[in-house]
C-alpha cells in the first residue's frame, strides 16, 4: 500500500477503519500473489491490510479513487462516521464564477479588446474545466456509492480547485490544505 491511497478513521461508534483506493488494494494483491506464488481472495487481502495497520479486517474499505491518485485530494473526515467529498463539478462551477467576477472587478481598467478577449477566455477554459470535472466527477460517484455502501454519511462540495488554463492540476485543495 503506498500512503497517500489510505485514509484512516474513526467509524460513528469509535471504532477505526482504513479506506483503501481498490487500485491500491489490487496492486498489493498481485504483490502478496507474486511473493506468495499462490491466489489471494479480496478477504485474505483485506485481513493482510489489517494486520498490518492493527485493526479488524472489516474496517479495510476499498474504494474507488475520486479521480485522484492519493485519497486526500478529493476527500476527508468531518466527524466520525462522515466523509467530505469533492464534487469536481461544483468547484469547476465556482472557479468560471470567480474569473467572471474577477473580469468584472477589473473591467474600469481594461480595454474593450482586453475584455473581449478575457471573456473569451473564461469560455473558452470553462468548457474545458467543465469536461474534466464531470468526467472526474464520474469517478467521485463511484467513491460516494463505496463510502455510502460501507455505511459513511457522504457529504459533497467542489474542494479543489483547477488552474484556468490547466484544468487537470489543482491550483488549490482544501482537502489536504495544498
Amino acid at each position: 500500500m503506498e500512503g497517500g491511497n489510505i485514509f484512516t478513521g474513526t467509524k460513528a461508534d469509535g471504532s477505526g477503519y482504513v479506506l483503501v483506493g481498490k487500485d491500491s488494494f489490487h496492486v498489493t494483491k498481485r504483490l502478496l500473489e507474486s511473493e506468495t506464488d499462490r491466489k489471494w481472495s479480496d478477504a485474505e487481502v483485506k485481513e493482510a491490510i489489517a494486520a498490518d495497520l492493527g485493526i479488524e479486517a472489516n474496517a479495510v474499505v476499498a474504494i474507488e479513487q475520486p479521480g485522484a491518485f492519493h485519497l486526500d485530494m478529493r476527500l476527508t473526515s468531518t466527524a466520525p462516521g462522515e466523509i467530505l467529498l469533492n464534487d469536481s463539478v461544483q468547484g469547476a462551477e465556482q472557479q468560471i464564477a470567480w474569473m467572471k467576477a474577477d473580469l468584472e472587478a477589473k473591467m474600469s481598467e481594461m480595454s474593450a479588446k482586453e475584455i473581449q478577449q478575457r471573456r473569451n477566455e473564461i469560455e473558452e477554459n470553462g468548457k474545458q474545466m467543465l469536461e474534466n470535472a464531470k468526467q472526474m466527477k464520474r469517478y467521485e460517484d463511484l467513491t460516494a456509492q463505496d463510502l455510502t455502501d460501507a455505511g459513511a454519511v457522504v457529504e459533497r462540495t467542489g474542494g479543489s480547485v483547477v488552474q484556468e488554463n490547466r484544468a487537470n492540476r489543482d491550483t488549490a485543495n482544501y482537502f489536504n490544505a495544498r
